[in-house]
């Protein structure tokens, strides 16, 4: 029984005392870690007890260090209050460590152990590893990791210099916070904007609002992006515009590789070639600077203006190549190309525009229309003279056909045919070569005189306002005449006639190509 009662009697004291003891073991845990997070002084030469303003403090001078946790603190001199939650004040080659990568240095500095904030004074000098930043003033915060300032920094890493009137910098995550004035210089160009973070370690800087990227070549405006500063890479989203010696190109989003020389823009692209006046606008380019090309893909069109009309070609792609050799400079058309003015309008699988020369040359099933001519041939080139159109060279096959009042077919073909013009006017075409000709003879404009038929190796067609007015049969002519009850269907046609009036192309159809209102 005695035995029970004092079991009893033991349990009761555990029970009483316990949590006692559990409320002293957290008051220890608690004044250990106070201990831990107070700021200790290490070390001064000289210790003094003063007043400053009224308040008691303690004056330490010569190889001051103070410690709290991990951070430590080294001065010249230092006034520390005795009341130990007050501020202390640091003097002369003031330094701040914080781990193995965390240092600051200043003139002074004033440090609140509580709150864990410093302010450091006069030609302050943050480094973080390989990250240099210096200002004249700074907030350090030694829980947090944030350095803030408010009145202009530079910041110096492996690859760029950047500077900007406030910003903020953790330690820990490595990413800046610029605001006001921004300005980063990386080894291909200069980043100037108002917003921007960078981060140290993946060296990726995102500017947003109205920003400019100026590189060697040229200056790109965007409102929002990413800039590579290691790797000369940005990408832009938004709408971007670059502005490169004598051309203008803009898109919503756009990489540029500025190492490789490589662009890529997408979505609303339009290239101005201000020297030249040509436009070329599409859905996609990709730029090659070390190959000096363009190609333009997705519905592009090219307009080369000019007076006293308008020059559109439009394909399924587009490749400018425009290098520093001014004799490679040219146009490449490919797939369902067609050129259109309110003069002259044709159709081809493919183009090639030679800037050098001003000639086009149109390739695979060319066919072209000049007011009520058709033009067909195996090859065709258009001499341009002042973005006019001087002379046509047909090869191989050439077939003129172009109608009268009577809507009758006045027809030409030979093995060569060049056709001059003036004012953009066809005057007359020089056939060479297995001439034909198939001619209606008209008494005014209302009534038919009969047909003639001229086989002739070389003659020449004069043509008055864009119709035929008369032939020249040169070499040998073999004609016929028919009166006209006597002509015959059959008979109206040359051999390969192919009227195509109904695929020739209208300045709508320029005009409607970059609203999407017609497909090709």
């Amino acid at each position: 029984m005695f035995n029970f009662i004092s079991q009893m009697k033991h349990q009761n004291l555990q029970i009483i005392f316990l949590p006692w003891i559990l409320l002293v073991s957290v008051l220890v845990c608690i004044s250990n870690a106070s201990a831990q997070e107070k700021l200790e002084m290490i070390n001064t030469d000289v210790l003094e007890l003063g007043k400053v303003n009224g308040q008691s403090v303690h004056i330490l001078k010569g190889h001051v260090i103070f410690k709290q946790q991990g951070m430590l603190i080294y001065c010249d001199s230092a006034v520390k209050p005795v009341k130990k939650s007050e501020p202390i004040h640091t003097y002369g080659h003031v330094k701040m460590t914080q781990g193995d990568t965390t240092t600051l240095t200043s003139q002074t500095m004033t440090f609140d152990p509580d709150t864990k904030v410093a302010l450091f004074r006069g030609n302050v000098v943050f480094k973080d590893k390989k990250t240099i930043l210096t200002t004249e003033t700074l907030e350090y915060n030694t829980s947090t990791k944030n350095a803030t300032y408010r009145n202009h920094a530079k910041i110096i890493d492996q690859s760029s210099i950047l500077t900007s009137e406030f910003g903020t910098y953790n330690s820990d995550s490595k990413i800046f916070f610029f605001r006001k004035k921004v300005k980063a210089v990386g080894p291909q160009g200069t980043l100037i904007t108002d917003t921007l973070d960078y981060n140290t370690k993946t060296k990726l800087a995102i500017f947003r609002g109205p920003s400019e990227l100026v590189k060697i070549d040229g200056v790109v405006h965007a409102d929002y992006g990413e800039y590579k500063t290691d790797e000369s890479v940005s990408k832009v989203k938004g709408r971007a515009k670059v502005e490169s010696g004598d051309y203008i190109i803009s898109g919503d989003d756009m990489y540029n590789d500025e190492k490789n020389k490589r662009t890529i823009i997408k979505n609303n692209v339009t290239i101005v070639s201000i020297k030249d006046k040509i436009i070329i606008e599409g859905d996609e380019v990709h730029y090659s600077g070390k190959l000096g090309y363009s190609k333009v893909f997705g519905r592009p069109i090219m307009k080369s203006y000019a007076e006293p009309d308008t020059l559109f070609v439009i394909a399924d792609t587009l490749i400018s190549i425009d290098n520093n050799i001014a004799s490679q400079k040219r146009l490449f058309a490919f797939n369902h190309t067609k050129i259109i003015r309110k003069d002259i309008q044709g159709k081809c699988d493919s183009l090639v525009y030679n800037f050098a020369d001003s000639i086009i040359y149109l390739f695979k099933d060319p066919v072209l229309w000049s007011e009520g001519n058709q033009i067909i041939a195996d090859s065709i080139n258009m001499q341009m003279a002042n973005k006019m159109i001087e002379r046509l060279n047909m090869n191989v096959n050439s077939f003129i056909i172009s109608t009268d009042s009577l809507n009758n077919f006045n027809q030409v073909k030979g093995r060569k045919m060049v056709a001059h013009f003036i004012n953009n006017n066809i005057q007359k075409v020089d056939v060479f070569g297995n001439g034909e000709s198939l001619y209606f003879a008209l008494e005014g404009d209302s009534v038919l005189v009969g047909m003639n038929k001229v086989i002739c190796s070389d003659m020449v067609i004069e043509f008055d306002s864009n119709k035929v007015n008369t032939i020249l049969f040169l070499t040998n002519p073999e004609g016929l005449f028919v009166p006209p009850h006597e002509i015959e269907e059959p008979e109206k046609k040359l051999k390969g006639f192919k009227w195509r009036i109904t695929e020739r192309p209208l300045i709508a159809d320029a005009r409607r190509r970059r609203i999407g209102t017609k497909k090709y």
